[in-house]
């Protein structure tokens, strides 16, 4: 049973861009399907 899983997120699950917004606030964009199994995983595990 996997009972812990660690991710380093930048350049794995996101396109490599970082976003500014209208506040100068930085984000990120996500595949949603990296998003979707990891909650698979997390309601198996359940």
């Amino acid at each position: 049973m996997i009972r812990l899983l660690l991710l380093d997120v930048d350049g794995c699950m996101s396109d490599g861009r970082i976003i500014y917004n209208e506040k100068g606030e930085e984000t990120k964009n996500f595949n949603v399907k990296d998003g979707f199994i990891i909650r698979s995983w997390l309601t198996m595990g359940q």
